[in-house]
């Protein structure tokens, strides 16, 4: 897929037809509703706001993408921050640790993967009992300690189950000490 400029605020997109490109286009419903196809041109049109979900869009449905140079993007200090898109399996045992990587499972490493892919903004909607919470803090971990302290919100009923997920799956350089692993019971302690 080849993008270039439409106009200041507009970027379109080239390629030759492939069944899946509109469906990738189509997943950034919620985050972009600015865009359009193009029958003259045969390429789809795109507000320039909408950049980097549409080239995330496209890279993770497995396009090849010849993005914008950054000096099209506004250049320097004000352009948009682009998330680094597929992070490959052995680049990430350099972020998490390997004593927590190696416990993982190939497809919790694989969402672990995704996780980073999108610079965390993820959601994970495995089942029951397939390790989401691991790869959340698998995932954490890569940012630790530069993003770090680490707040997790859950419902009610699991915030036992996280405290004992930390204690027990992070590394012992990362486990918070007794006093700073918190765990809310009531509104009163909030």
């Amino acid at each position: 897929v080849i993008l270039e400029m439409e106009g200041p605020d507009r970027f379109m997109s080239r390629s030759k037809y492939h069944e899946d490109l509109p469906a990738a286009i189509k997943s950034t419903d919620r985050r972009v509703t600015d865009y359009k196809w193009d029958r003259d041109r045969k390429a789809w049109s795109f507000a320039l706001a909408g950049y980097a979900e549409v080239v995330c869009a496209m890279k993770m449905a497995g396009f090849t993408v010849d993005e914008l140079p950054s000096e099209q993007l506004g250049g320097g200090p004000a352009a948009p921050k682009l998330p680094s898109y597929r992070l490959s399996l052995d680049q990430i045992p350099q972020r998490v640790p390997e004593s927590l990587w190696n416990r993982l499972l190939p497809f919790q490493k694989e969402g672990v993967q995704y996780i980073l892919s999108v610079q965390g903004r993820a959601l994970l909607a495995d089942e029951m009992g397939l390790g989401k919470s691991v790869q959340a803090l698998a995932a954490a971990a890569a940012y630790f300690p530069q993003s770090w302290p680490l707040l997790i919100i859950c419902p009610s009923s699991l915030r036992f189950m996280w405290a004992d997920a930390v204690r027990s799956w992070l590394p012992a350089e990362m486990q918070p000490a007794p006093s700073d692993l918190w765990v809310v019971s009531n509104i009163q302690e909030f």
